[in-house]
C-alpha cells in the first residue's frame, strides 16, 4: 500500500514537470464570432461557453508562489476523457481560476473524484490550439456551467 502511494506520488511529480502549462492565450475567453462566419481548422467553433478551473485543494487557490503557482497545484487537461486520468493522459496543465472555453461535453467519460469527494463522469472539451483537450467536470467551478448549457459532443448546437 505504501509502495503504491509512493509510486503514485512519483508519477505525479514527474508528470508535473513533463507537461507544459496551457498558454495564456488559450485560457483567455475568446470573443464570439459574428453570425455567419466560419472558423478555420483548429480554432474553437463559433459557440463556446466560459468555464473557470476549480481546484478543490484550498491551499492551491490563492494567487502567488505559496498558492496556485506551486508546481503541485496545477491540474491536468486530458488528451482523452475515456482513458485513465493520470500523467500519461495529460496534454496541458491549468490552475485554479483560469478561464477556459468549453466547446462541448461528454457524460460518460472516466469517473474523476476531487479532493473533496465530488465525483463525475462528465468532461468538457476545451477550445485549444493544441487540439482536443478535456477538463473533468469536477475541476470546473461548482455551478458553472450547467449541463444543459454545453451541448453534448457530436450533437447540433
Amino acid at each position: 500500500m505504501l509502495a503504491s502511494a509512493l509510486l503514485s506520488s512519483l508519477c505525479t511529480v514527474l508528470a508535473l514537470h513533463a507537461v507544459p502549462e496551457l498558454p495564456q492565450a488559450a485560457r483567455a475567453p475568446a470573443p464570439e464570432p459574428s453570425a455567419g462566419t466560419s472558423t478555420p481548422a483548429g480554432l474553437p467553433p463559433a459557440r463556446t461557453l466560459p468555464v473557470t478551473v476549480h481546484n478543490a485543494q484550498r491551499d492551491c487557490r490563492p494567487a502567488g508562489p505559496g498558492g496556485r503557482d506551486r508546481p503541485d497545484c496545477s491540474l491536468g487537461l486530458a488528451r482523452d476523457p475515456y482513458l485513465p486520468y493520470d500523467g500519461g493522459n495529460v496534454a496541458a496543465r491549468v490552475r485554479h481560476g483560469d478561464e477556459l472555453r468549453a466547446v462541448c461535453r461528454v457524460a460518460d467519460g472516466v469517473e474523476v473524484t476531487d479532493e473533496d469527494g465530488r465525483h463525475s463522469r462528465a468532461w468538457f472539451r476545451i477550445a485549444s490550439a493544441r487540439g482536443a483537450v478535456w477538463l473533468p467536470a469536477v475541476r470546473v467551478r461548482p455551478g458553472q456551467p450547467s449541463s444543459g448549457d454545453v451541448p453534448l459532443c457530436g450533437q447540433p448546437r
